[in-house]
């Protein structure tokens, strides 16, 4: 690719860079006002539904229940993890676990 700055003269040169330099000032600005609403947008939405939950106590009452639910399968995961790991790395007299006997 050509360089348009190496053929020009010293002041078309600086012109051209700042030209580029005011260009890419505009998309900083342009991507800064992007980025503030969507943060504010989430914000909203965010503050929207803690509005929500905190004025129901059924759904309090829900989100307490779901809370629950998830720590309870989270913690039989993890539980079945350690079993499987048990399961596959125990040294045995005959060689193989009982992994390998329920899955051959």
């Amino acid at each position: 690719a050509v360089d348009v700055s190496d053929s020009m003269d010293g002041v078309g040169a600086q012109h051209l860079m700042l030209v580029r330099l005011l260009k890419a000032q505009r998309f900083a600005r342009l991507l800064a006002m992007f980025r503030s609403e969507k943060l504010q947008s989430k914000l909203r939405f965010i503050n929207y539904l803690d509005a929500l939950v905190s004025t129901s106590s059924n759904l309090d009452l829900l989100m307490h229940i779901l809370k629950l639910c998830f720590l309870i399968f989270w913690l039989n995961h993890l539980l079945c993890c350690a079993w499987y790991a048990t399961g596959t790395l125990s040294q045995t007299d005959t060689g193989t676990g009982w992994l390998d006997a329920l899955y051959p």
